[in-house]
């Protein structure tokens, strides 16, 4: 059975990563608590407000803040791990700028592949173990400003990444309030139709080849609905016509755990 992350398209579609055998070791919400300090907010998270339609409260939201964090990617490979390695390692350097000297950032997320899966087609990782060692290490190209990206020439960008192989809803949240966090999730049909509803994670049954389809996120907020249902928000990397332009809500309920990994400060 394989379980390998790195879910290229809508769930029921495999994508662009192949198999996964590698050599690899691995409408209107109101807005409650307080806003973050500091940095300029997006005007464009007036529209954000009502993209979900059942008057939740955000409690938390990093795309609130400007600059933190690039853009939903218009990509469907198989490769959601890096690009959530990518994003978070952007959101740590971006969130610790000093106020007076900020140079926002947005990193390579090709860096991360290149250096991941060598001399293969197949994208998809079985550990995050070897990224964490990278990031740290050698890290990671920041992204040139212009169309031109030498990253082997480009300033690189470390930073310590820790996990968490049994996260509960309790544990994300407390480390939301310092960044952004990525998530490993099992995923289904159900998944990749999602739009304003909630995503109930759970342990998914393998599909007909014994595979079971395992998919990183970047959870960049969380809220309740009016009836108390606590959830995350997720940007995901299969375009802006997933959930509700390239963002879903999830919700970890009960026991169940999932793996999380996130920067340290």
């Amino acid at each position: 059975m394989e379980r390998n992350i790195g879910a290229g398209a809508r769930s029921k579609h495999r994508g662009g990563g192949g198999r996964g055998r590698g050599p690899n070791p691995l409408k209107n919400p109101q807005r409650g608590g307080q806003e973050p300090q500091g940095r300029q907010h997006h005007h464009r998270e007036q529209e954000f407000l009502g993209e979900f339609g059942d008057l939740s409260v955000i409690l938390k939201e990093w795309r609130d803040i400007a600059h933190i964090i690039g853009p939903v990617l218009k990509r469907r490979a198989a490769i959601c791990w890096a690009i959530v390695f990518a994003r978070l390692l952007e959101a740590a350097h971006n969130i610790a700028l000093d106020e007076e000297t900020k140079s926002f950032i947005e990193i390579s997320i090709n860096d991360l592949v290149k250096k991941i899966k060598k001399d293969t087609k197949d994208m998809e990782i079985g550990s995050l173990k070897k990224c964490f060692k990278i990031i740290r290490e050698s890290g990671l190209a920041k992204k040139s400003p212009t169309s031109v990206q030498n990253d082997e020439l480009a300033q690189k960008i470390t930073w310590v990444f820790a996990s968490e192989e049994k996260a509960n809803m309790t544990f994300i949240v407390t480390k939301l309030n310092r960044s952004p966090v990525g998530i490993i999730i099992e995923i289904d049909e159900e998944f990749g139709e999602l739009r304003e509803g909630i995503y109930k994670v759970r342990r998914v049954q393998p599909d007909s080849n014994g595979d079971i389809l395992r998919h990183a996120l970047l959870i960049t907020g969380h809220g309740h609905t009016p009836n108390g249902r606590h959830f995350l928000i997720t940007r995901n990397s299969w375009d802006t016509d997933w959930g509700v332009k390239g963002y879903g809500r999830i919700a970890i309920e009960g026991d169940m755990t999932c793996l999380v990994f996130y920067p340290t400060f």
